[in-house]
């Protein structure tokens, strides 16, 4: 039966129809039984299997050998990740990552469901610990590239992009909702109250009822495939864009975030009004809008809205220095330009929101999407997360300037010339200069 091996391993060359018609040649020419033609076919398989397998182990699947992910006690313990490091690399204190990683196993400990399955749907689970994929998912949001974060955890793509997606939609349903809306949803005044009390100390008192600043924000974009007018998406600075509306509070904490799938070409006033909020905020027969209103609770924004009792827009035309309404568009723009400043630190801290993202824009079975992309990265900057904070809250100043240099102050324009004269009358004056932060 041995010298029978080279001419099966010869086999291989043909089709299974002649290969059929040549294992019946060779029987009849050699004498051999089916069983012993069988077992000889089996031990060539064998040999050329055992050559191909590869010496550092056995492999498992399409993706090659098993890899074993990055340590991460030890990978806290080196010497140089100390906690400054550890903020640069995941935009977040320590405390703050160890208590995102408890409400995410919280999570997912009760939707079992969404338990993480091995790429190809074999069933098995990917052995990775909380740590490792938020970790990962910080990265990555954070601007890092995908090849250079599985090298550095030492994971495959595939479970890289599970673990991606698996770990952004528990960011976004596990921590709690958007201040804004349980503030609404509560109707308390002490609520609300919180909510205008950091725009009327922003303003110096001026701007009382503010219960949050919004403006809308592109964010970059491919292409996008698949969708019925690509135009639409793209927006008047020059590249395709999402435009996405978002609501701050006066310590630069996002309140809330409209994911309502408005293209870049859409005008802000057009993109509010797709949202769900909208409605609440300003419909007729809403309770919301009336109970606002009744209160006199409102949103601040810029020209790009129109005008209503739950919205506060700039005065248009133009006016002497020292008139009311030039007054009143600087304190107006006082309070607004803290959307404008959550915006640029929100791209900055998560620079994933400022390349084009090349994602799906939806949810798919392999992508969560960049609507639910950008609604995590909100949150993570969100109050509501139950984190622990990175920085205390900076007191008020004191009120310790006189009442005349305050009423001077108060009417400044926001023209140069004319704010620093009154400055300068309130020094001569004997009064120290006040310091607009």
């Amino acid at each position: 039966m041995l010298h029978t091996l080279p001419q099966l391993a010869e086999l291989r060359r043909f089709s299974s129809r002649q290969k059929k018609a040549a294992l019946v040649a060779l029987l009849a020419k050699h004498s051999l039984d089916v069983a012993q033609a069988l077992a000889a076919w089996v031990c060539v398989r064998r040999a050329q299997k055992a050559r191909l397998r590869p010496k550092w182990g056995r492999r498992q699947g399409p993706m090659g050998p098993k890899r074993q992910p990055l340590d991460w006690d030890e990978y806290m313990g080196r010497p140089h990740m100390t906690d400054q490091r550890f903020r640069r690399l995941f935009r977040m204190p320590r405390p703050a990552f160890d208590g995102l990683v408890k409400i995410l196993d919280q999570y997912w400990e009760e939707n079992k469901k969404q338990k993480q399955k091995r790429p190809g749907g074999s069933g098995r689970p990917v052995e990775l610990s909380t740590s490792i994929q938020l970790a990962m998912t910080l990265r990555y949001l954070a601007g890092g590239a995908a090849l250079d974060i599985c090298e550095m955890y030492n994971v495959w793509d595939s479970h890289f992009y599970a673990s991606l997606k698996r770990t952004i939609e528990a960011i976004y349903y596990a921590t709690p909702d958007w201040p804004l809306l349980e503030a609404l949803q509560s109707s308390t005044e002490a609520d609300l109250e919180a909510l205008s009390e950091g725009f009327r100390r922003r303003s110096h008192r001026n701007m009382r009822g503010a219960i949050g600043a919004i403006d809308g924000l592109l964010i970059p974009i491919r292409a996008p495939h698949g969708e019925a007018n690509v135009k639409t998406y793209h927006c008047r600075k020059g590249f395709y864009a999402v435009n996405v509306q978002g609501i701050c509070d006066a310590d630069y904490r996002i309140t809330y975030a409209s994911i309502a799938r408005a293209p870049g070409a859409t005008h802000d006033s057009y993109a509010w009004s797709l949202d769900p909020l909208h409605n609440r905020l300003h419909g007729d027969d809403s309770p919301i809008a009336q109970m606002l209103k009744r209160r006199g609770y409102y949103l601040i924004g810029d020209d790009a809205y129109a005008a209503s009792h739950t919205m506060v827009v700039p005065w248009p035309g133009k006016y002497p220095a020292d008139s009311p309404q030039v007054a009143y568009n600087y304190w107006h723009s006082s309070a607004r330009v803290a959307i404008e400043q959550t915006f640029g630190m929100l791209v900055r801290k998560f620079l994933v929101l400022k390349r084009p993202y090349e994602g799906s824009l939806r949810r798919t079975p392999r992508s969560a999407g960049i609507y639910m992309l950008i609604g995590a990265c909100s949150k993570l900057v969100c109050p509501s997360c139950s984190l622990p904070r990175a920085r205390a809250r900076r007191p008020p100043h004191p009120p310790t300037r006189p009442r005349r240099a305050a009423q001077l102050l108060h009417r400044a324009p926001p023209c140069g010339g004319a704010r620093h004269e009154l400055r300068r009358r309130a020094g001569s004056e004997g009064f120290p200069a006040a310091s607009h932060t």
